[in-house]
C-alpha cells in the first residue's frame, strides 16, 4: 500500500512548527483492527446461518445416524472409466474391493444391454463418482442402478430413460446402512409406470429396518410417476435435502406419490420441490418426522403424516383431493410458516384434516401461516383434539374456519373471537 497522505490543517503554516510526518497505515494492521470489530457486529448473523438441519425442532432427531455428505471409506484404489483396464462403468465394478473409487469421465454409457440392468453394486465401502456430465441410457432395461451396498457413496449420475432410476435394499433379509446419492439426475421412460429412488424389500415381519441411513441431497426426479420411496420398509433415517421431483401425474392410483414412506422413523425433507404426483405430495407414516422449506404444487394432498410430525416454510399450491394437509393418527402436528393456497378452489372439502380415522391422541398447532383462495370446508379436527392456533391469516371470509367434532366456526370476525372464547387459539385474522 503507498503512504496516506494527510492534509495539513489551515493555518498550519508559518510560526505552526514543525509537523510530525505520520507513518503510511499498512494492510496488516487495518485488517488486525477490523477483526477485532468483527465478532461484535456478526455474532447475531452467524448463530444464525449456524443453525443446523436437525435444530430448531421439537423432533428429536438422531443425528449421528444420518449419513454424512462427505465420506471418508473410499482410499484404497481408484479406477478409471474409460481406461485400458475398464473400458465400461459395469467392468469398473466388477470384483470391487472396499474402499475403492470408481471415477468416470464425461460421455454417454451404455452398460449390461443383455441385461434387465444397467448398473449393479453391491461392494460395502465404495464410491462411484462422476467427473463431467456422465450419462447412462437405457436399452430396455428396467433399472438404471442396483444399489444394494452399505456404506456406498454415489455423486453425478445421470440415469436416463429406465423403469426405475435406483433400487435401494438387500435381498437377504439384512439392513443396507449409510447410502449417499448427491448431484444425481434421474430422468424416467415417457410412457407407463416409473419410478425415481426406490427402496422394495419388506421386513415389517421382522421389524428390522430394510434401509438404515440414506441421504439424497441435490437430487433430481423428472417423468416418474412414483418419486422417492421407501415402499413397505421400514426405513430409519432418511435425509431429502434439496430433492427436486417433477412427476407426470395422470396416473391418480394410490402410491403415486411424489415422495412416500409406507413405514419407519427419523425422516427428514428440507429445501425441496416436489410437483405433479398422481397421488400425494409428501406420505410419510413414520414417527420423527420434520418436512422444512419445500414446495408442493399440484397433487392430490399436499403433506400427509401419520403419526405427526414438524412442518415449517412449507408452501402447498394448487393441491386437490380431500386436503391439502393430513393428520392421521395419534401425535404432535405442528405447522409453522406455512402457506396453503388454491387447493381444490370452488369446492367445498377440508382443506386440513387430524385424527379423520383415528381420532385419539391428536395435538394441532398452526403457527404465523396463511390460508387463501382454498376449497370452503375449512379445518376438521376431532372434538377430542388438543388446538392451538396463533398468528395465523384467514383470508377466505365467509366459508368454515374450523370444525370441532361437527362443532362449526364460520371464518368470520365472530368465529375468530369464538376461537379465542374457547380457548384455542389468539391473534389471528382475515
Amino acid at each position: 500500500m503507498g503512504r496516506c497522505e494527510i492534509p495539513r490543517a489551515a493555518g498550519a503554516g508559518v510560526g505552526a512548527g514543525p509537523r510530525r510526518q505520520r507513518r503510511p497505515m499498512r494492510l496488516v494492521t487495518v485488517l488486525a483492527a477490523l477483526a477485532t470489530l468483527l465478532p461484535a457486529m456478526v455474532v447475531p448473523t452467524m448463530a444464525h446461518a449456524a443453525t443446523g438441519w436437525w435444530q430448531d425442532t421439537f423432533v428429536p432427531l438422531e443425528r449421528e445416524s444420518f449419513p454424512r455428505l462427505k465420506p471418508a471409506y473410499c482410499d484404497r484404489e481408484v479406477r478409471r472409466v474409460p481406461s485400458a483396464k475398464y473400458p465400461s462403468i459395469e467392468s469398473a465394478l466388477t470384483g470391487l474391493r472396499p474402499r475403492t473409487k470408481v471415477v468416470v469421465s464425461a460421455g454417454e454409457y451404455r452398460e449390461n444391454t443383455d441385461e434387465w440392468f444397467a448398473l449393479r453394486l453391491a461392494t460395502d465401502r465404495v464410491c462411484l463418482v462422476a467427473r463431467g456430465r456422465v450419462t447412462v441410457r437405457s436399452k430396455g432395461q428396467k433399472y438404471g442402478l442396483l444399489l444394494s451396498g452399505s456404506r456406498v457413496h454415489v455423486s453425478g449420475l445421470r440415469l436416463t430413460g429406465f423403469e426405475v432410476g435406483v433400487s435401494l435394499g438387500r435381498d437377504d433379509s439384512r439392513t443396507q446402512r449409510r447410502v449417499t446419492l448427491t448431484g444425481m439426475r434421474i430422468a424416467a421412460r415417457t410412457t407407463g409406470w416409473s419410478e425415481g429412488v426406490v427402496a422394495y424389500p419388506d421386513h415389517r415381519d421382522s421389524g428390522r429396518p430394510v434401509l438404515d441411513g440414506l441421504l439424497l441431497s441435490d437430487v433430481r426426479l423428472r417423468h416418474v410417476v412414483m418419486g422417492v420411496s421407501c415402499n413397505a420398509g421400514p426405513c430409519w433415517h432418511l435425509r431429502l435435502n434439496r430433492v427436486s421431483v417433477r412427476a407426470r401425474g395422470g396416473v391418480g392410483e394410490s402410491g403415486a406419490d411424489a415422495i412416500a414412506v409406507e413405514s419407519g422413523r427419523q425422516v427428514v425433507v428440507t429445501g425441496g420441490e416436489v410437483s405433479g404426483a398422481g397421488g400425494d405430495g409428501i406420505d410419510i407414516k413414520g414417527s420423527d418426522v420434520l418436512v422444512r422449506g419445500t414446495t408442493v404444487r399440484a397433487a392430490r394432498n399436499g403433506v400427509k403424516l401419520w403419526q405427526g410430525g414438524d412442518v415449517q416454510g412449507v408452501r402447498l399450491l394448487g393441491t386437490g383431493a380431500d386436503a391439502a394437509l393430513v393428520g392421521d393418527g395419534a401425535g404432535r402436528y405442528r405447522y409453522r410458516d406455512i402457506v396453503v393456497r388454491r387447493h381444490d378452489p370452488g369446492g367445498n372439502g377440508y382443506v386440513g384434516t387430524w385424527g379423520y380415522d383415528s381420532q385419539a391422541g391428536i395435538r394441532l398447532q398452526i403457527e404465523d401461516s396463511e390460508f387463501a383462495d382454498n376449497a370452503s370446508g375449512g379445518l376438521y379436527v376431532p372434538s377430542s383434539a388438543s388446538i392451538w392456533l396463533v398468528g395465523n391469516r384467514f383470508a377466505d371470509v365467509g366459508t368454515k374456519l374450523l370444525d370441532v367434532g361437527g362443532e362449526v366456526l364460520p371464518n368470520t370476525a365472530a368465529g375468530l373471537r369464538r376461537l379465542e372464547q374457547s380457548g384455542w387459539g389468539r391473534n389471528n385474522r382475515q
